[in-house]
């Protein structure tokens, strides 16, 4: 096998896994192998600490995805990332601006105990140690909340910090509120549940079953 690419999006990566051409699928009809593998690789991103870099192999400086002439900032790749990884939402521009590199996926996939892609890795592959990206777990340091995480646990302080003191306020009021928009970073979060599944979490009971803004008792 001769496969010397240094890096694969996360889109393309997710097909070729199965042998699939990553041009032969509908991205609200992917295939079942597809979207776990999708939803796994960007769950390791913010949860396993996966390394996803831009195609010029930057981490963090956003990316740009080259057919639409769009240009994604770091909060959009998270939030991204989140949706498909919890919401099963396959935005493909963005997966294809977003790659994964041969490295940091094989040991990933190493400490995960998942079989390395064969179109890829060659069999009996071992992380190079002398690769930049990452260190051994000796020397490795302890590794920081991404900005997304932290944002969320603010943004669920102050949720319920305001319904101690307001408690008949709706979740979908407590989204718009500028507490938690200015100073949890609310506003960097515009995708349909993000946000709102956040502070579902910690709403109170007789709060969750609500919907929208109590309407007006009649005079």
């Amino acid at each position: 096998m001769l496969n010397t690419v240094s890096r694969y999006s996360i889109w393309e990566l997710g097909h070729r896994w199965h042998n699939l051409d990553p041009e032969s699928t509908d991205s609200k009809k992917l295939p079942l192998v597809v979207q776990d593998t999708l939803r796994s690789l960007a769950g390791a991103y913010h949860y396993d600490d996966l390394m996803i870099v831009n195609s010029k192999g930057v981490e963090n400086k956003g990316a740009y995805h080259e057919p639409t002439q769009h240009r994604y900032k770091h909060e959009e790749i998270e939030e991204g990332l989140a949706d498909c990884n919890q919401r099963k939402i396959f935005d493909k521009p963005l997966l294809e601006s977003v790659y994964i590199e041969q490295q940091p996926l094989g040991k990933w996939c190493l400490e995960k105990g998942i079989a390395l892609p064969d179109f890829w890795f060659s069999a009996g592959w071992k992380p190079d140690s002398s690769y930049s990206g990452w260190q051994s777990d000796s020397s490795q340091p302890e590794t920081k909340l991404r900005s997304l995480q932290i944002d969320k646990l603010v943004c669920q302080a102050i949720a319920r910090t305001l319904w101690d003191s307001s408690p008949q306020m709706t979740i979908a009021d407590m989204c718009k509120h500028e507490a938690v928009q200015r100073y949890g970073n609310g506003r960097l979060y515009k995708g349909e549940h993000t946000l709102r599944d956040w502070l579902s979490e910690v709403a109170p009971p007789e709060v969750k079953g609500k919907r929208g803004r109590p309407k007006k008792s009649e005079t």
